[in-house]
């Protein structure tokens, strides 16, 4: 026997089936709200994991700026520029030794015979440091034992 079907019972079904839809919905409609602030989270998550990195990789001092200029200069004085003042000159008397040393036969760059006389002489010292030799003292050092009574 087939069970009969009313049109009541066909109703109340539908009724609640569109009660149950509708709370999807809603619930669809919460989520898909959620789901996009989780995205922006994310993304500022991102953003700031990646400013981090960069910043570990590079020493920044704690004044410098976070970008760092996109074609910087070496560090250091170039070469043959700025003052030269420090080492001086020393004083004639207290030269010890002057030694003459021969021209180069051959460029040092380039290793061509060189065949012309020196034009003119620079002149360069050395100052040696002497060596200290330490000054070792002994101590004789009468000890006493005091007699027991």
């Amino acid at each position: 026997m087939a069970a009969e079907v009313t049109v009541e019972a066909l109703l109340q079904q539908l009724a609640e089936q569109a009660e149950k839809i509708a709370l999807l919905i809603t619930q669809n409609s919460e989520q898909a709200a959620q789901i996009t602030l989780l995205v922006e989270e994310n993304a500022r998550q991102k953003k700031r994991i990646e400013q981090l990195e960069r910043q570990v990789k590079r020493y920044v001092a704690p004044h410098s700026r976070e970008q760092p200029k996109a074609d910087p200069k070496p560090p250091g004085r170039r070469a043959g520029q700025g003052t030269f003042s420090f080492k001086h000159t020393p004083a004639r008397d207290t030269v010890t030794r002057i030694i003459d040393v021969e021209p180069a036969n051959t460029c040092v760059f380039c290793q061509t015979p060189l065949t012309g006389t020196a034009y003119k002489s620079d002149l360069a010292w050395i100052t040696e440091l002497p060596r200290v030799q330490p000054e070792i003292t002994q101590y004789n050092v009468p000890v006493v034992r005091q007699e027991a009574a």
